[in-house]
């Protein structure tokens, strides 16, 4: 007689998982406008101190107004609102071929509760002339500074205008100050052998024309000092000096006028 064996008990089916969900204070009740503008006016003067005392983290273009913000102005704007950025995700940027074209990163931006007010994406290619052959990490790590500072922008550009900036992220503008620009147009040497200061093509081709040879702003001034002091050198001279003025005697001994004076004589004769 064969005995029966008893098989073990199927497991049961596991109990769905449910993350745990933060529970966050309900939205605070939107302040008046005279309050809302009164708080982003005294935020914009914060940031206008910000940036007065640290004035490279702003870009300014020469055919730009208002300087463009780094990170750093919109992270302390933002943070003045009790707001930050999240880089939410980052992804390559791949052609039909295969070949890296770039990153893209999508950012958002939290309030003090952590909730999700806003969203930006901003890409890094390496297509940019800043960026072709760059390191990948590079570019990746740049899309995602410019994800974080667009999406900060996006939510205070309305602070930032009052602030006397421009909205748009210097991340954006490639990053070049114009004083590296106006540098790059340097590229002609003084005429002054000595000198070795290099000028644009626009000095160049003015002191040319004025002076027959180009100068930089130093020596231009010298040359007008130079041009002064040939002026002032019979006067300077005693021996000239004391020639002009035996001139003048030995007129008046003769008993005749300056020229100057003797023609006011003869217009005086006429009248009368």
């Amino acid at each position: 007689m064969s005995q029966s064996v008893a098989l073990p008990a199927q497991p049961a089916q596991p109990e769905p998982i449910t993350p745990p969900v933060l529970a966050l204070p309900s939205a605070p009740e939107p302040p008046s406008a005279k309050a809302f503008h009164k708080r982003a006016k005294e935020i914009a003067r914060e940031v206008r101190r910000f940036v007065k005392e640290n004035p490279d983290l702003v870009v300014t273009l020469r055919e730009s107004e208002h300087p463009y913000p780094k990170r750093e102005v919109s992270q302390f704007c933002a943070g003045c609102y009790g707001t930050t950025a999240m880089i939410s995700k980052t992804e390559e940027i791949i052609s039909d071929h295969g070949e890296e074209l770039g990153f893209i990163a999508i950012a958002h931006a939290l309030d003090y509760t952590g909730r999700v007010i806003s969203g930006a994406e901003a890409a890094c290619m390496y297509s940019e002339p800043d960026w072709a052959g760059k390191p990948s990490y590079q570019l990746r790590s740049m899309c995602q500074t410019r994800g974080g500072n667009k999406v900060l922008c996006n939510v205070y550009a309305y602070v930032l205008h009052m602030a006397g900036l421009s909205p748009t992220p210097a991340e954006e503008m490639g990053g070049t100050p114009s004083k590296k620009r106006d540098r790059q147009q340097f590229k002609t040497q003084c005429g002054k052998s000595d000198c070795g200061n290099m000028i644009s093509e626009k000095r160049r081709i003015a002191t040319m024309r004025k002076f027959g040879q180009a100068l930089c702003i130093d020596c231009e001034q010298k040359h007008h000092a130079e041009q002064g002091e040939k002026i002032l050198e019979p006067l300077n001279d005693p021996a000239q000096v004391e020639a002009h003025l035996a001139q003048v005697k030995k007129r008046k001994a003769n008993g005749k006028p300056q020229p100057i004076v003797a023609a006011m004589d003869a217009g005086k004769e006429e009248i009368a």
